[in-house]
């Protein structure tokens, strides 16, 4: 678990999160068990997504974090450039945890792992909207200049990046970039042949005004050794709500019952809307399953992750919703899926 500056007391906005294990007892109750398992608690600021994966091979959970830095207005006072260091829990023969600062900065808005060079270890891809120059919105030590990049884990908390499994940018020029703009990544294995495919959710033209160098979202197919740039990203097609506003970015993808669905909604609308949509692995045809508009009862205008649960359903998670979520809620929401 992770808590934010915001969740410990009153501290400065880019003031770095803490990191806590907890652990429950045989009553079925959380205790925090964080000395026991870590020295070094110190986080990163904003760390958007936690992947859990056996990074070094020992038949034990670490975990990377991706991390994007403090995200506000460039004229507030003091406040850092966008992005920041990717972070790695790695476990340890004794059974603790080695806290590390990966040397990769960016805006680490998601990231996702799978064995990609078929040599036991889980690499890692990570999104980066970061630009290259000391411009507010940027950060000149960000790895790649707004695009994702792949780590290729050597093991022991080690990676390398590496530029040529994914399409290459038209340019290095910030506008120019033909799939800038991916918040969202998931490798998923539709076929079950440990060759996963990777999902992209980014922000549509139409949906950026006019965004040319904006990525589209759909899935890049892998070609069998772990290179996703070898056949063009079949693209998904955008939904448009019914006052006319396009959905945005694709998020949160998770594969249920052999189909995948994600969810993305239209912020900044008078009226708040979002869809959750299933891709069909085999034919890519996407279909909406769910629409709904305005906020849910907690004021939030988009659900928080969706995950698929034991019994065959979607389920998404909201603050301050109670548990569980009913069908019949109007936060969050609880959908059936079928095959």
């Amino acid at each position: 678990m992770w808590k934010s500056a915001a969740d410990v007391g009153r501290m400065p906005q880019n003031a770095p999160g803490k990191i806590y294990f907890f652990r429950r007892d045989a009553q079925g109750r959380w205790f925090d068990d964080t000395a026991r398992l870590l020295s070094d608690t110190t986080g990163c600021i904003s760390p958007r997504k936690a992947v859990v994966a056996d990074f070094n091979a020992d038949r034990k959970p670490d975990v990377f974090y991706a991390c994007h830095g403090f995200d506000g207005e460039p004229n507030i006072p003091d406040r850092p450039p966008y992005g920041d260091h990717q972070r790695l829990l790695l476990s340890r023969v004794d059974g603790r945890y080695d806290n590390i600062k990966l040397p990769f900065v960016g805006y680490g808005h998601g990231a996702t792992a799978a064995d990609l060079n078929s040599d036991g270890l889980p690499d890692v891809v990570v999104t980066n909207t970061s630009c290259q120059s000391s411009e507010p919105y940027c950060n000149p030590d960000a790895v790649t200049n707004s695009v994702p990049y792949v780590l290729i884990n050597e093991g022991n908390g080690r990676f390398r990046v590496d530029m040529t499994r994914l399409p290459v940018a038209v340019d290095n020029r910030f506008e120019s970039q033909q799939y800038w703009g991916i918040y969202g990544l998931e490798l998923i294995d539709v076929r079950g042949d440990g060759k996963p495919h990777l999902f992209v959710g980014a922000v549509p033209e139409s949906f950026a005004k006019g965004c040319t160098a904006c990525a589209k979202n759909g899935v890049m197919l892998n070609d069998g050794s772990g290179y996703f740039n070898r056949s063009p990203m079949v693209e998904f097609p955008l939904l448009r709500a019914e006052n006319g506003d396009y959905y945005g970015g694709a998020l949160d993808f998770v594969m249920i019952n052999g189909s995948v669905y994600f969810h993305h909604e239209t912020p900044g609308s008078s009226t708040p809307r979002m869809a959750v949509r299933r891709i069909d692995p085999v034919t890519w045809n996407v279909t909406t399953v769910l629409e709904r508009s305005g906020r849910f009862s907690d004021n939030a205008i988009w659900p928080v992750w969706l995950y698929p649960t034991s019994d065959g359903r979607i389920q998404s998670r909201e603050v301050n919703c109670d548990y569980p979520i009913r069908p019949d809620s109007s936060c969050g929401f609880n959908i059936a899926v079928t095959p």
